[in-house]
């Protein structure tokens, strides 16, 4: 009969056995929940098996569930057919994947579920069975759902995106945006076409870029029209004249910048339904500024001003301009007519600057020289000369005619002056040589400043031309060439200029022998100019001042020389009035003769008439010499020599020099020299070189010296010197020091030469002793020596207060409250809670002292103390300098002392306060009672 061996066992339900019942490695059973128990080397008992389920050593059926506590695995090898891990059944089948241990909870958990109808495999929160993603088993689709609802799902067709998608790039973003129908891209990410990113489409934050080399809008064939359209959809804001689209057209400048240099602009003019218009206008960079130059209307097209109109010939040298005068006055209108002609049209041409005296050729009437000479050939034309030199405005309008080979004309419209006259004389001069009759003629100003700025308008020009042949005829204007030269214009390669010569002058400098003649009155607007004998640069130019009514000027029946206020020394100069026959007087406008034994200069004076003769006259008169002195000599018994004047209608007397006092210069008023003066005195009996008396009695300041350097600059001195000479240390300086207008730190200094600031008194009050810019009322540099000083010194000032109870520290600065004061003098200081406020500012003491010790059991401890400050209205703040420590081992140990001192300049009102802390350890720690103090000290 075999033997049966029985552990030790318990039939009933959820009984365990003890410690106490089992040795270590020995077994017990729970027959009733069919569990094995074992009890563990630590002492305690272990259950190792589950009861009612096992793990099958090899295949079979798996019931029950399975925990692993820690790290353990599932390691399963697959054959390569058949799964690892099989899991069947009506469904849902599902694994849980959870944070924590807490197998009842499903926060934070995730499923992966298998469900039937349709077959699914979908990854689910266990919470709530919210989808996160589906796996199709029957179409293999796949879906991403956010919040239970499906954002993305793969189908036959492709991809399909519920609401938005974002595909997020390194620095940019691009969102299919579902609520707008619309894929949107970020500011500067780039949608690119081509392998060579050939095209790229953008917006750059403030405009829409496409950026390629060429851009092609292509039709589908060959009957399409393919159209750009720019369209403006702002209904609420429809007016005549509103730009609706503009197209810019940018480059770089030299400067790297993107420029728009040309516009279009697409415009409204009408915008009445029915009978709408349109305008296009393009702006154009000018000078460096957008400006509108053409503008294209349905029944009009309009330039700028300046714009020019140019027909331009591409084969060829030249190009014709048309541009109109700037800036027009009010609308102007200009009509083609109906028949065929010639456009007249006025050119201008400027001359060289400050041409130089004398003839000038500024026009060329060129010939022909194809065809024999016709009797109606001639040319006329009209020109405006003007000189633009500042402040001389000369301007002149004259016709011009040659008639080849007969007669030539000259006729001044108009001259008017401003200034002096710069062109005095016009002539024309043709060919003299036969075989050059057709060479043309020249137009030539004479130039009698060589200061000018002549400008030459050609403002009409007609050929008349009745002959056959070739021929032609041109007006040339020049920049003035000299009368020497040959203008290269006339039609003849071999024509020289000398060749040319005066057949018709208006004005001066004549080389035709006899000069102007006329019958009747000759009228000019301007001065009658004469040559002379010679042809030089010296003309003599008769001028007459504007008169009020009409004057005569009749030249007498005789030969003679005209005696001019400039010419008065040219005749014989006598010394004896008796040689004078007469003397011509002025009598009311009437020319008279009288002698000089009637005028009172002939006779036994010998020409001098005495002093007291002179009676009053009525025109400013000098007395001058050409050699010797002049004196004024009072010979009369305590005579003087007065200076007097009228200022105004009051009679001043300036000046006297009184001759009781040796001369003695009285001046009525103040006297101004414009050089230095120089005062000698000996000095006799101690009398002054100078002095000044200034009996004014009702002003506060009565002014003795007043000088002033208006001139002066910053850093320079104005200075009044009192000495032996001008020596180092020999002579001392008073200077006025400038700093600037208006300074506060200009100054008055005393020194010596060599050492002008040894004094210094500056505008702001300070005086400095050795010092130029004393910080202080009276600084000095240096040591002060004196019998006594007498000054303010700061009120006496201080306050005194210490802890009379323990007080309990915290884990965090607190204020410590010096309960009791003791002293408070100077009505300085005000204490509440620990707070001390200063109500006057200064320099002060501050000083702590505080005491730490423990109240409890505890390893050890550690404070920390030290002090801070408030300014009115503001926050505390620690006061660098003032934090101590102290250190406890134990209650049984003893107290630990802090202290800190410094001197402080305090703000009024600013407050103080003393803090303190546990800084480590866990023990309770206190401010000992009567062990701390809290002193304050007023010290300047």
């Amino acid at each position: 009969m075999a033997n049966t061996i029985q552990i030790k066992r318990s039939s009933t339900a959820s009984d365990t056995p003890s410690a106490s019942d089992l040795s270590v490695g020995e077994l017990a059973v729970n027959t009733a929940d069919a569990k094995l128990f074992t009890k563990h080397s630590d002492g305690t008992v272990k259950e190792i098996s589950s009861g009612g389920s096992f793990m099958p050593l090899s295949g079979g059926t798996f019931t029950g569930d399975v925990t692993m506590t820690s790290g353990e695995q599932i390691i399963a090898n697959s054959n390569g057919t058949l799964p690892v891990l099989d899991i069947g059944g009506g469904g849902p089948n599902f694994m849980r994947y959870r944070d924590g241990s807490d197998y009842s909870s499903t926060t934070n958990g995730v499923d992966i579920v298998y469900r039937t109808s349709p077959n699914n495999l979908l990854i689910e929160r266990a919470e709530n069975a919210n989808k996160m993603a589906e796996f199709g088993g029957s179409d293999g689709h796949v879906k991403l759902f956010y919040n239970n609802t499906d954002r993305l799902e793969t189908t036959s067709t492709g991809i399909t995106f519920t609401d938005d998608l974002t595909l997020t790039g390194a620095n940019y973003n691009v969102v299919w945006d579902a609520s707008d129908d619309a894929l949107e891209f970020a500011d500067n990410a780039k949608l690119k076409f081509g392998a060579g990113d050939d095209m790229e489409i953008y917006s750059d934050g403030t405009n829409g870029v496409i950026d390629t080399n060429n851009l092609i809008i292509q039709g589908d064939d060959t009957d399409s029209r393919p159209a750009v359209y720019l369209r403006s959809n702002n209904t609420s804001d429809v007016a005549d004249f509103d730009t609706t689209s503009i197209i810019f057209f940018q480059a770089p400048n030299s400067a790297s910048e993107t420029t728009t240099y040309n516009e279009i602009y697409s415009i409204t003019r009408d915008v009445t339904d029915g009978s709408e218009d349109g305008r296009i206008q393009f702006n154009q960079m000018k000078a460096g500024s957008s400006t509108a130059t053409y503008i294209f209307d349905n029944d009009a097209l309009y330039f700028s001003a300046e714009n020019q109109l140019i027909w331009y010939q591409y084969n060829g040298s030249f190009n014709t301009s048309l541009y109109p005068i700037t800036p027009t006055l009010e609308n102007r209108t200009i009509r083609l007519p109906d028949r065929n002609g010639l456009v007249r049209v006025v050119d201008q041409q400027t001359m060289t600057a400050n041409l130089a005296v004398g003839w000038q050729t500024i026009a060329v009437f060129q010939g022909r020289d194809d065809s024999p000479q016709g009797s109606n050939q001639r040319f006329h034309a009209k020109f405006s000369l003007i000189d633009i030199t500042s402040s001389r405005h000369q301007a002149m309008t004259f016709y011009a005619q040659s008639l080849f080979a007969n007669d030539q004309g000259l006729q001044i419209i108009a001259n008017s002056t401003f200034g002096t006259d710069v062109v005095t004389a016009i002539r024309i001069k043709v060919s003299t040589d036969a075989n050059k009759t057709y060479a043309g003629a020249v137009i030539q100003v004479y130039v009698a400043d060589a200061t000018n700025n002549l400008v030459l308008f050609l403002d009409e020009a007609n050929l008349d031309d009745n002959e056959g042949g070739s021929s032609y005829g041109n007006v040339i204007l020049k920049t003035g060439i000299a009368d020497a030269i040959d203008p290269q214009d006339v039609g003849y390669s071999t024509a020289t200029y000398s060749t040319f010569a005066e057949s018709v002058q208006i004005g001066t400098d004549s080389i035709e022998a006899g000069g102007i003649g006329a019958t009747g009155n000759l009228l000019t607007q301007s001065n009658i100019v004469l040559e002379g004998a010679t042809a030089d640069a010296h003309e003599t130019i008769i001028t007459a001042t504007d008169a009020t009514a009409d004057r005569t000027i009749t030249l007498p029946d005789a030969t003679g020389t005209v005696l001019t206020t400039g010419n008065s020394d040219t005749p014989t100069t006598t010394t004896s009035s008796s040689d004078a026959d007469f003397v011509l007087v002025d009598d009311g406008g009437t020319m008279k003769k009288i002698t000089p034994a009637n005028l009172g200069i002939g006779g036994g004076g010998g020409g001098s008439v005495a002093a007291d003769d002179i009676t009053t006259g009525d025109a400013a008169v000098s007395i001058a010499t050409t050699s010797g002195n002049i004196t004024i000599d009072a010979q009369g018994g305590d005579t003087d020599i007065i200076f007097k004047g009228t200022d105004s209608t009051s009679d001043i007397t300036a000046l006297t020099l009184d001759m009781s006092a040796a001369g003695k210069a009285i001046f009525n008023a103040g006297s101004t020299f414009a050089d230095d003066v120089t005062i000698t005195s000996d000095g006799v009996n101690g009398s002054a070189n100078l002095m000044l008396n200034n009996s004014e009695t009702s002003n506060n300041f009565g002014k003795a010296i007043e000088a002033y350097r208006s001139g002066i600059g910053v850093g320079q001195r104005h200075q009044i010197m009192l000495g032996k000479d001008a020596s180092n240390y020999d002579t001392s300086t008073l200077s006025f020091y400038y700093a600037g207008s208006g300074s506060t730190s200009n100054r008055f200094e005393i020194g010596f030469w060599n050492a002008d600031s040894l004094l210094n008194v500056v505008a702001d009050g300070k005086v400095g002793i050795g010092k130029t810019e004393p910080a202080t009322t009276l600084d000095v540099n240096g040591t002060v020596t004196a019998t006594s000083f007498i000054g303010n010194t700061p009120a006496t000032a201080y306050y005194d207060s210490y802890i009379s109870a323990d007080q309990d520290l915290g884990t965090s600065f607190a204020a410590l409250d010096f309960q009791t004061n003791r002293q408070n003098v100077g009505s300085v200081f005000t204490e509440s809670g620990g707070e001390v406020t200063v109500s006057t500012a200064g320099t002060y003491m501050f000083s702590y002292q505080v005491t730490i010790g423990q109240s409890a059991t505890a390893s050890r401890t550690e404070a920390a103390i030290k002090m801070q400050k408030k300014p009115s209205g503001g926050s505390y703040s620690d006061i660098a300098g003032t934090l101590s420590n102290t250190y406890n081992r134990n209650n049984a140990q003893d107290a630990t002392t802090a202290s800190a001192s410094i001197i402080f300049t305090v703000t009024a009102n600013d407050v103080f306060q003393v803090v303190a802390e546990r800084s480590s350890g866990s023990g309770t720690v206190k401010a000992i009672a009567n062990g701390g103090r809290f002193n304050i000290f007023r010290i300047a």
